[in-house]
């Protein structure tokens, strides 16, 4: 889905809070320029970014259909087998 802050800026998620991708009425103004707003370099960096995988093992788990490959939130402040271990149990 797409998250908007209060002042109208586009982030990723609300835990990201912080990484404002683009403001609305400067950066898009209507579903036109929106679309090429998301179609942006910029952007679809960003979002393939955050879309990964934190490990290649993730790769051929049989739980990647159902997490996707977890939040990057949780992998960027856990160690990788730290997280696995704490959501196993």
């Amino acid at each position: 889905g797409l998250i908007f802050d209060s002042e109208g800026y586009h982030i990723p998620c609300n835990a990201m809070y912080a990484l404002k991708l683009g403001k609305f009425g400067e950066d898009f103004r209507d579903p036109t320029s929106f679309r090429k707003y998301l179609n942006t370099e910029g952007v679809q960096k960003t979002y393939q970014k955050l879309c990964g995988v934190p490990d290649e093992g993730c790769l051929s788990c049989d739980k990647l259909i159902h997490c996707g490959g977890g939040c990057v939130c949780q992998y960027t402040n856990y160690k990788l087998k730290d997280y696995l271990v704490r959501n196993q149990k």
